[in-house]
């Protein structure tokens, strides 16, 4: 399997609200190596990644990060690459913490998302809210680049 597999995969589960299966696709795309977004203890690379692999991504990273006294910082890119030179990760993104979990972010500056973890711990007190959310990739932090 490669990524484009796994992202049709989650794509598709999504669509279909199958999201704790997605989930486990995702992670699944992690512990191959395949996907490798972490950098250093608290942030995340969306480069490249589709838009709801990226979700999913953010989704687990705040589950690791949670737990930890750091806040998430998402680097989306700037769209430079993008069709029309327009980046919809940053969108995306924003729009699921402040629209689905009614988490505010930081996103003053372009290609970069913050989410506190002050703001996202309420996530962590409410795990209906989120399943993919609920049992981070320990084992990706071995897999960071």
């Amino acid at each position: 399997p490669d990524l484009v597999m796994f992202n049709v995969l989650v794509t598709a589960l999504v669509a279909t609200g199958d999201v704790e299966q997605a989930v486990r696709v995702y992670r699944e795309a992690v512990e191959s190596g395949l996907l490798r977004p972490w950098i250093g203890d608290s942030k995340i690379d969306l480069h490249g990644i589709p838009v709801e692999m990226a979700k999913l991504t953010v989704l687990d990273a705040l589950a690791d990060v949670l737990h930890s006294p750091r806040d998430l910082v998402v680097v989306t890119g700037k769209g430079l690459h993008s069709p029309g030179g327009i980046g919809v990760l940053t969108e995306a993104i924003v729009s699921m913490m402040r629209n689905e979990f009614n988490v505010s972010v930081e996103d003053d500056t372009p290609g970069i998302v913050v989410i506190r973890r002050k703001e996202a711990s309420a996530l962590l007190e409410s795990p209906s809210r989120t399943a993919a959310a609920s049992e981070p990739v320990r084992s990706a932090r071995t897999q960071r680049v």
